[in-house]
């Protein structure tokens, strides 16, 4: 089982809910070490937009609207690929 010493050493998560206005945004995309986005229902992906638009490392899915544009040209690959 998971003992609490095991979810104490685990990193925190933070959910912020209140409104973010475009200064926060780009602070809290630049200090960033890598943004994840595992989403499957982004109709064009504009987190990863930012996110590159940003210069940060990029976990995504590949998957709806950033396979247009998160192609072999722009990552480093995937496991099997």
């Amino acid at each position: 089982g998971v003992t609490a010493s095991h979810l104490l050493s685990l990193p925190k998560v933070y959910v912020h809910t209140a409104y973010i206005n475009d200064a926060t945004y780009r602070r809290l995309y630049a200090s960033c070490d890598c943004v994840v986005l595992p989403s499957r229902g982004e109709g064009w992906g504009r987190p990863q937009m930012e996110a590159m638009s940003m210069a940060r490392p990029l976990i995504t899915t590949n998957w709806s609207g950033p396979t247009a544009y998160i192609n072999k040209q722009v990552r480093l690959g995937r496991r099997g690929s």
